[in-house]
């Protein structure tokens, strides 16, 4: 590709999420229409989310602004590692309890740990710490889990209330949640696809291929 910069082209163009997931969904059902096979469609499709960031002009440097502001990086905003830790492992003490999310969470305790970890040292970076996440791991980790926007949303739900109770000055924790949703399409897009490949199919097959 050798064109304008795609953030340049749509930059005007008023584009929201919704949008995009129309583009993704028509592309979706012409590639089945066309007989290409789902393993295609569904490399296609995950290949294809990256650019929503800037077909939506979700660009780079307001996420820098959401992260250093005033001098101050989010991590030292949300009081260190030592809090950011705190807050995952409280996080999780109530996603385990709460029955929107504790089946991705009923692990045992040697694997609850490593999430944990994973997950802390993922928002460390994120923040404006050291890096010791990869976040090309991110997607693939969870791209078999049947994850959706609402598991999301309850997580980022859970997150919020535990940096509450913890005493988070609110535009810490505000600037934190909006880093957290930048990983939303890495989380959710296996379940996704998997859902309107499924529902394609019901629509091109009947839903009597389902008892078959």
């Amino acid at each position: 590709y050798k064109g304008q910069e795609i953030a340049t082209i749509h930059k005007t163009l008023g584009i929201n999420d919704y949008h995009f997931d129309c583009f993704i969904a028509d592309l979706n059902r012409a590639m089945m229409g066309a007989g290409h096979p789902e393993s295609l469609i569904d490399e296609v499709l995950v290949a294809l989310e990256p650019v929503r960031a800037d077909v939506l002009g979700h660009s780079r440097d307001a996420m820098d602004g959401v992260v250093m502001k005033d001098g101050q990086c989010l991590l030292d905003r949300f009081g260190g590692d030592q809090n950011v830790e705190a807050a995952v492992e409280n996080m999780f003490d109530r996603c385990v309890e709460d029955p929107r999310v504790r089946f991705h969470f009923e692990r045992a305790k040697a694997k609850q740990r490593q999430i944990r970890r994973k997950f802390c040292n993922y928002l460390t970076g994120c923040f404006g710490g050291q890096v010791s996440y990869d976040l090309a791991d991110l997607r693939p980790a969870h791209y078999n889990g049947n994850i959706t926007d609402y598991h999301f949303d309850a997580l980022v739900d859970l997150f919020k209330t535990s940096a509450g109770h913890m005493g988070i000055e609110k535009d810490a924790m505000y600037d934190a949640v909006i880093v957290l949703n930048k990983s939303r399409a890495d989380i959710t897009t296996g379940c996704s696809v998997r859902m309107e490949l499924a529902k394609k199919k019901n629509q091109l097959e009947g839903a009597d291929q389902l008892f078959q």
